[in-house]
């Protein structure tokens, strides 16, 4: 009569041992997994055990690199504000010189209005002093305050071009402005002023108030004070 096969493991058969060994190696093996994707785990791996897993990374590799890595960034960054900033200085460069020379085309171009002016000033001068002459007005000065210098027709070259024209209009309306041969002639709006263009107090007392406004200041003041 044959006996069932005993081992020494308290009565265990051998077919349950076997399921054991399994089982003690399938937890070494997840043991060794564990250690290798946790480098902090400190339990030591199964001998034998996951001959393809990887070793783990050293951890003194590791930080070396991360160093490597956190100094090659900061470089980086350095160097990158570096041109930032220049880019910043040149832009702002750029808009301080266009501003410059905005600013100095407009500087020329007020001083060029006023060369024209002064030189279209100077023409309708002249040209009143001819005309004036030409029409026989005795004072220059007053048709040249009087006459409106607004009416005045320039060409392209700043020479007037309708000045006699306005002055003759202007002796229509004063008449004194113009002296006559045998004395000056008069209106009930505009009195007689003596020949040769002087005022006196008694042509002034001839005339009304908006006339006498319509005189220069100046002769007025001096027609007063003889």
């Amino acid at each position: 009569m044959k006996h069932q096969r005993k081992n020494i493991f308290n009565g265990v058969g051998f077919t349950s041992v076997r399921a054991v060994a399994h089982a003690e190696a399938a937890a070494i093996r997840s043991r060794s997994a564990r250690f290798y994707q946790d480098p902090g785990n400190t339990d030591p791996p199964a001998p034998g055990g996951g001959g393809n897993t990887p070793p783990a990374p050293d951890a003194t590799v590791l930080a070396s690199q991360l160093t490597a890595l956190q100094a090659q960034l900061t470089t980086l960054t350095s160097e990158r504000d570096t041109l930032k900033s220049a880019e910043t200085e040149r832009e702002n460069a750029t808009k301080t010189d266009m501003q410059k020379a905005a600013d100095r085309a407009a500087e020329a171009e007020k001083k060029v209005a006023a060369a024209e002016a002064t030189l279209r000033e100077t023409y309708l001068r002249l040209d009143v002093e001819r005309a004036a002459r030409k029409l026989s007005i005795v004072d220059e000065d007053a048709a040249f305050r009087l006459m409106d210098t607004g009416a005045v027709k320039f060409d392209a070259n700043g020479k007037p071009q309708n000045v006699e024209a306005l002055l003759a209009e202007l002796v229509k309306a004063k008449p004194y402005l113009a002296g006559e041969p045998g004395g000056s002639g008069g209106s009930p709006t505009n009195p007689a002023r003596p020949r040769g263009g002087g005022l006196t107090r008694d042509a002034l007392a001839k005339m009304t108030a908006k006339q006498i406004a319509a005189l220069p200041q100046d002769e007025v003041l001096a027609a007063m004070s003889k």
